[in-house]
């Protein structure tokens, strides 16, 4: 029997107000082209497993609804045969940016699958609109797809299932009671600040987006060298730091140096400051109590946020402790669940912010710089039987300017990271993103070599791509 109706929490809600808000995991699988019967049952499995992929929305009460005897039909799976598997990219950017039926008949979500037989490889693209599931859900449908698909050739059926039980919304799962009077100072501040944050945001001058044109989001890829990310984590397990403060701060240096302002005054003085706010999203599977693990498909994730300064003088590791240090105290705080009250009450306040409602005109409707989003490294072993997942990246549409004027993706696989860069074309927005996305991407490839006098300095002063390591 279905559940009953579950209210979207602030999060879903939010998301399903921009129906082309939709989210692709691509990932590349070797081993021989899959069958197309195999990837249809193993698709109709995933579906019974997880009851987001089974419930459309109501849109009088804003509510999931679980489908009793839901079977997916012919427009949730699709095999499609190409003669070079590069080709998923177009396709992916078609499907991202097609707008969702939000309230049909059927739930908001389709699988690819783009076959090579020239190449012997394939490219899964799972498609979901956000509301109903986040990044880390693309890894967990990834795993569930490939793992029927295993069975289904080496046991002639899928095996079984395992329903998992429908969860509530993040907010009601991360502040089962609410915002009480012993948290209440805490988000209050956190209110404070964001409120702050929205009505005072200029775009910075390291990333001078331009008018948009359209609502076409396109995307940039790039593939980090094979073994870096083992490179990286020994020098991180050495200082007592993370991968994940890695990734931030090489971001600040990549604006900075687009800073061309700021990049003329740190060679006069040193001590120049530059300042970058963005926001990151933060899984809350493991943050949770009870812990959820890595099985359940949802939109399962809070914020945190960065406002950080950094200047010439500035070390890159001692950056990114610092940066680890804002990580902790602001998880250790609890921001990132009191993220879902905050956000509430400002969309309830923020009608009547003249500074903000003269902000988002001023900029084109924007009101952040970025979103960056850092997924990890796959949750499960990346084989599958004769099927091995290469690569995998994550791609989107109907994000940007709504959630930032770009959006940064890393995800990991084998010991290297897939980077995605996401942003609306428009007037010189596709020169500011190629610039941006080669510099970040270059410096977290190079940082594992950095040592530890390499400051921000050193990074403007070099030329290029990679910076020099000495």
């Amino acid at each position: 029997m279905a559940s009953p109706p579950r209210k979207m929490g602030w999060l879903e809600n939010f998301m399903h107000t921009v129906p082309k808000c939709n989210v692709i995991v691509a990932g590349q699988i070797d081993g021989g082209v899959i069958d197309a019967q195999h990837f249809e049952k193993a698709v109709v499995a995933t579906a019974a497993r997880h009851p987001q992929l089974r419930s459309i929305i109501d849109e009088k009460t804003t509510s999931f609804v679980e489908q009793d005897q839901f079977v997916p039909g012919k427009e949730h799976f699709e095999v499609i045969d190409v003669s070079a598997l590069e080709e998923w990219k177009s396709i992916a950017d078609k499907e991202s940016n097609l707008a969702a039926d939000m309230y049909g008949k059927v739930p908001l979500w389709k699988f690819i699958l783009v076959r090579s037989s020239a190449e012997g490889s394939n490219m899964l693209l799972i498609k979901f609109h956000h509301c109903i599931g986040d990044g880390s859900s693309g890894y967990i449908m990834t795993n569930d797809v490939l793992t029927f698909c295993q069975r289904l050739i080496e046991n002639g059926d899928v095996g079984d299932i395992n329903p998992l039980p429908r969860k509530d919304s993040a907010d009601k799962m991360a502040l089962p009671g609410g915002i009480t009077e012993a948290v209440k100072p805490a988000a209050d501040k956190l209110y404070a600040d964001f409120t702050k944050r929205r009505c005072e945001w200029t775009p910075s001058t390291g990333l001078p987006f331009g008018k948009v044109n359209g609502e076409h989001n396109a995307t940039l890829y790039r593939d980090g060298a094979e073994g870096s990310t083992d490179e990286l984590l020994k020098v991180c397990r050495q200082k007592k730091l993370t991968i994940g403060a890695v990734l931030v701060a090489g971001t600040y240096f990549a604006v900075a140096k687009m800073d061309k302002g700021f990049c003329e005054k740190v060679k006069a003085d040193p001590k120049t400051k530059f300042s970058f706010d963005f926001d990151m999203d933060v899984n809350l599977r493991k943050r949770l109590e009870p812990i959820l693990g890595n099985e359940h498909v949802g939109t399962i994730i809070g914020m945190m946020s960065f406002s950080l300064s950094i200047s010439g003088e500035t070390k890159f590791w001692d950056f990114v402790a610092e940066v680890r240090t804002a990580m902790n105290d602001f998880l250790e705080a609890n921001y990132h669940c009191y993220y879902f009250d905050v956000n509430e009450r400002f969309d309830a306040a923020c009608e009547s912010m003249p500074a903000f409602q003269d902000n988002v005109k001023k900029n084109d409707g924007r009101v952040q710089d970025m979103n960056f989003s850092s997924f990890g490294n796959y949750f499960f072993k990346p084989d599958y039987g004769k099927y091995a997942l290469k690569r995998m990246y994550c791609t989107g549409g109907g994000w940007c300017p709504t959630f930032g004027a770009c959006v940064f993706l890393i995800l990991g696989l084998r010991s290297r990271n897939f980077y995605t860069f996401v942003y609306a074309p428009g007037d010189g927005n596709e020169a500011v993103a190629e610039e941006f996305f080669g510099k970040a991407c270059d410096i977290i490839e190079i940082s594992h070599t950095l040592n530890d006098a390499y400051s921000l300095n050193d990074w403007v002063s070099a030329a290029g791509g990679y910076p020099s390591a000495s």
